[in-house]
């Protein structure tokens, strides 16, 4: 190719030149890149299905490049929270940081935006130029732009779970129309030069919804239950002899052989659900099983502990904690600040060892 040399006059029309050269770029106004543009996908691998990747564009404003970063971080996650899902470990991370073609004078371009609306479309730049007064600090550019795709691989790996993944990182001055982004030409250059465009792939889990604390006295009075006596006195006290000792027992116990909840509590992962109350003579205790054959979920084991304390409490002081088989867990809850923490959809609490260790 003829190499082209401009005289000190003729670089006056340098930039007229180059934009007659590049027309064939975009022409019309784009997005507003001033926000970050994130698409969340799934990637459909046969391998792994809970695969997902995102592609990401984020512009630099001197003063403002640490928030466009942690805006575009934000959006991440709040597109993964509407799909329900979370990030479990990052794959790959791909960054590329970009520069305008201009430093104390213009420079050739590396590449150039080919669609306004789609930053990740971009061609190389074939036309290049002899005598660019900007030339001489291209490398100082190229590490501006470097700067700027580490600064987003670092917060990256940083805000995202990220053993074992694969970090590639690269440099390059797009077409600015040989201008600093705050002077280009926004109709032939929407797109700025100062960028950072990056692929992530990464593994996903669905999300688990978390329960905020909550008063148990409270949000359980709304609940209704239901049980079945086998006489017509199923409520207040009964003494009763275990271990020839004269107890006090609340009926709930000694009259009924049903307790049920009748009302769907989601929000905090309360189910109804119908139990069987006998009595285990070999321990001298009541047992409450699920008629469904399941066992119960920790939230509905609180909401039995809940209603045996207020049969104690509304029936003379009876006995009922004392000669139920509870899990050893029942006793440290307090009622009035009841939490889990995250919840999968089977209203189960997730990390939970203790759920099934039930005391005699």
């Amino acid at each position: 190719m003829k190499k082209l040399f401009i005289s000190e006059n003729e670089k006056k029309n340098i930039l007229e030149m180059y934009v007659k050269f590049n027309k064939q770029q975009v022409l019309l106004e784009g997005l507003d890149f001033s926000k970050p543009l994130i698409t969340l996908n799934k990637t459909n691998s046969k391998d792994n299905p809970n695969e997902y990747m995102v592609n990401g564009f984020i512009s630099f404003d001197v003063t403002k490049s640490e928030i466009t970063i942690n805006n575009a971080i934000q959006k991440i996650k709040e597109d993964l929270d509407k799909q329900g899902i979370e990030m479990t470990n990052l794959l790959n991370v791909t960054v590329y940081g970009g520069a305008s073609n201009y430093v104390d004078g213009p420079m050739n371009a590396d590449y150039k935006n080919t669609d306004a609306n789609d930053p990740f479309k971009i061609e190389k730049v074939t036309n290049k130029y002899e005598g660019l007064s900007g030339e001489k600090n291209r490398e100082k550019n190229l590490e501006y732009a470097k700067n700027r795709a580490n600064s987003l691989k670092n917060v990256l790996i940083k805000e995202f779970p990220s053993s074992n993944v694969i970090v590639q990182t690269y440099s390059r001055i797009m077409d600015t129309g040989g201008k600093i982004d705050e002077k280009r030409d926004t109709k032939l250059y929407p797109i700025p030069g100062q960028q950072a465009t990056f692929k992530i792939k990464f593994n996903t889990k669905k999300k688990e919804k978390q329960i905020p604390p909550f008063d148990a006295n409270e949000k359980f009075k709304q609940t209704e239950s239901n049980r079945t006596s086998m006489d017509s006195s199923y409520y207040g006290s009964k003494t009763v002899k275990i271990n020839n000792t004269n107890i006090l027992m609340c009926k709930i116990l000694t009259n009924n052989d049903t307790l049920g909840l009748k009302t769907d509590l989601p929000d905090i992962g309360l189910n109804p659900f119908q139990a069987e109350i006998k009595f285990d003579k070999t321990i001298n205790k009541y047992r409450i099983t699920n008629k469904s054959g399941k066992q119960f979920t920790k939230m509905q084991l609180v909401w039995i502990y809940w209603y045996l304390i207020n049969e104690e409490n509304a029936n003379m002081n009876c006995k009922a904690l004392d000669y139920v088989v509870l899990p050893s867990w029942i006793k440290t809850i307090s009622l009035d600040k009841v939490t889990f923490g995250a919840m999968s959809k089977e209203y189960e609490f997730v990390h939970d060892k203790t759920k099934h260790n039930l005391v005699k």
